[in-house]
């Protein structure tokens, strides 16, 4: 058995290693791309080989990490590709449902995130904090004045101002973006996973839920309801900054949810894939040409949805 794996272990390893080393040479989002790849198809070895296979494949990509990005390279990259391919490949021998799986690889990256972040204030010196920000618009206003382009003081403390309150929302705001990003990047990573499955006739397979029919359950919709009255009611600080972001996050999964629902109907009307994905990816720059009115009314579908679902309703109506 272990002889009869060596050729397509050879080709599998050669792929991972490719992918993590274009992953440390090449710009973002290229390199999430290949990390993806490199995560995707180490999973793949899980699912298909040998432990003591995959113990050689495991160092071989720690070393490419130390080669290329050193102790660092390691510990946030390197550790990052192993857990998610073990989340993956477990999940998909053990049939762990989706959404846990999901949840797990969205908390890898989102600690790997947070490691990087982390490793940057401390090794580097850099912080990313509303000092920083404000001290580089000083920075251009006193530039903007040697250059000889003039202004009053009026126009520079509105200026201020406004950037000084921009800056701090968004840094309040930043753990929920940190989680909205992390949720994304496993779900590409799911299903980029999935395809790479199926193509390669695997008995193994991840049960990824069909995107138009991702549905939310009544009680986080209730909890979304609740959060965001005691959000409008509640009182700047530590607690208000918490629930806020909760919100936010929920906010993009019921957005999600709406998408989703969209997905179906245009689905149920025969449209092809590639057609619906164009049309909701245009969603983000319409909702920005029209003061994310779209992106509310998504959110507020979601929630309906929650309570009364839809799709439920359209399948039976079809039966």
């Amino acid at each position: 058995m272990l002889k009869k794996d060596i050729k397509s272990f050879i080709k599998n390893t050669l792929l991972v290693l490719i992918f993590t080393a274009l992953f440390f040479v090449l710009p973002p989002p290229l390199s999430f791309v290949c990390e993806v790849f490199s995560v995707s198809y180490f999973a793949y070895s899980i699912v298909k080989h040998d432990y003591r296979l995959l113990i050689l494949e495991g160092a071989l990509c720690l070393s490419v990490c130390a080669s290329l990005g050193g102790v660092y390279g390691v510990i946030i990259s390197g550790l990052s590709i192993i857990l998610l391919a073990l989340s993956l490949g477990i999940g998909a021998k053990m049939k762990i449902p989706y959404p846990k799986v999901l949840f797990i690889c969205s908390a890898v990256y989102l600690f790997s995130s947070a490691g990087s972040i982390y490793l940057v204030k401390n090794v580097s010196g850099d912080v990313f904090s509303l000092e920083y920000f404000y001290n580089t618009f000083n920075s251009v206003f006193s530039a903007m004045n040697e250059s000889g382009y003039v202004l009053n003081q009026t126009a520079i403390d509105a200026v201020n101002s406004y950037v000084k309150s921009v800056v701090l929302f968004m840094m309040q705001i930043t753990p929920a973006m940190m989680i909205i990003a992390s949720i994304f990047c496993a779900f590409i990573l799911t299903h980029i996973f999935k395809t790479i499955l199926i193509k390669s006739k695997s008995s193994v397979y991840l049960n990824v839920t069909p995107f138009d029919r991702m549905h939310i359950g009544r009680l986080h919709a209730l909890a979304f309801i609740v959060l965001l009255m005691f959000n409008s009611l509640s009182a700047e600080g530590v607690l208000s900054d918490s629930i806020l972001n909760v919100v936010i996050v929920l906010g993009f999964i019921f957005f999600a949810s709406g998408i989703s629902l969209l997905d179906f109907r245009l689905k149920a009307q025969g449209k092809k894939k590639s057609t619906r994905r164009l049309m909701e990816i245009a969603i983000i720059p319409v909702s920005y040409m029209f003061m994310f009115i779209p992106v509310f009314t998504f959110v507020l579908m979601g929630v309906a949805d929650s309570f009364f679902n839809f799709r439920k309703h359209t399948i039976k109506k079809q039966g």
